[in-house]
């Protein structure tokens, strides 16, 4: 009897231990934010999760890799709009929005997101995944928000 609960509580623990691997490998993973990466809503070394089968959608945070690099970015644009940031403002598709995050150290650009490409100014394929959870520190333990 104490024999046939050991093997059944291993073969419980092996296939709990195969499910989070397979989790970790397909859909989720953990990322440090680093100084150079953190904004005001992600901070310098807290751990977080990002989701690698989910579309980012507009204000979403996501993870993208620039010449082997990784940044954090926020998702302002969807395919198909133009974007222009210009002294402290930004415009899509030539109106006006209030973001407050645009700040007036940055140089003026344009662009065109094309469909199925390119997300804001990088490649869908650059995109490692969206942001959705912090770990830690947990203080902050819980989903990110977006607002």
């Amino acid at each position: 009897m104490v024999k046939r609960d050991l093997i059944r509580n291993i073969i419980i623990a092996v296939l709990a231990i195969v499910v989070i691997l397979l989790l970790r490998a397909f859909v989720l993973s953990t990322h440090r934010v680093t100084e150079g990466q953190a904004n005001d809503y992600i901070h310098a070394g807290d751990y977080v999760t990002f989701n690698k089968n989910v579309e980012p959608h507009n204000k979403d945070f996501i993870l993208y890799t620039v010449n082997g690099k990784e940044y954090i970015g926020r998702v302002i644009a969807d395919e198909g709009k133009s974007v222009t940031a210009m002294d402290d403002f930004l415009y899509i598709n030539d109106k006006s929005v209030d973001e407050s995050y645009i700040s007036k150290d940055k140089s003026a650009y344009l662009a065109t997101v094309s469909p199925g490409n390119f997300f804001g100014l990088i490649e869908k394929d650059q995109i490692k995944g969206v942001i959705s959870f912090r770990l830690y520190p947990l203080s902050r333990f819980g989903f990110v928000v977006v607002d």
